[in-house]
């Protein structure tokens, strides 16, 4: 089953990435999306079989794809390498969201706007995440409540370093009000520390 290949598959990638073979994961991780794209080819080209459990692989699969590339780009000094494929994968990742909205698939569209947003926060680009936050709309009713929190948790962060404070003070203890209690305890502590 299609499904059922696409989360072993991402079960690897969590695997080889717990374990810091970084570009084993990444390698695999590439086949992965290649793969599921393709399964999204197919289950769009024939009416019977529809696709809809793949799209949450799909945005695990993004994630787990940027997590890795942080990951080398903390293990290697190759600066010029991670900027070329971060730029290629932000194009990917525009082209993904465009479908996504068009989909009305949301936890495909809040994931990628949220690896837009952190990307851009760690590449010290506040002016173009501001824009993007600006000019994009989350998810916010059909969105999973992780990342609503890591939605609120980057726009504050934007608007602090963007000296609007009332605004970041307002979804940053948005954030922390939905936040789990029992669970996620350095993202709490964080927000919190944003938030004085």
């Amino acid at each position: 089953c299609r499904e059922v290949e696409s989360w072993l598959m991402t079960l690897a990638v969590r695997i080889y990435w717990r374990a810091g073979k970084y570009t084993e994961a990444y390698d695999l991780i590439t086949k992965g999306l290649q793969l599921l794209d393709a399964h999204l080819v197919d289950s769009g080209n024939t009416t019977t079989t529809t696709a809809g459990g793949l799209y949450p692989l799909l945005a695990r699969m993004l994630r787990y794809r940027s997590l890795i590339m942080e990951s080398l780009l903390t293990s290697s000094n190759d600066d010029d390498t991670y900027a070329k494929l971060c730029s290629d994968t932000r194009i990917e990742l525009a082209s993904r969201h465009t479908h996504a909205v068009l989909r009305r698939d949301a936890d495909v569209s809040a994931t990628i706007l949220n690896l837009h947003l952190r990307e851009l926060l760690l590449s010290d680009r506040v002016e173009q995440a501001q824009k993007l936050i600006s000019n994009s709309t989350f998810p916010t009713d059909a969105a999973s409540n992780n990342q609503l929190l890591r939605y609120l948790y980057y726009s504050g962060r934007v608007q602090a370093l963007r000296l609007e404070y009332t605004q970041s003070y307002s979804n940053l203890s948005q954030c922390l009000r939905k936040c789990p209690t029992n669970t996620g305890l350095g993202f709490r502590i964080a927000v919190q520390r944003l938030l004085v």
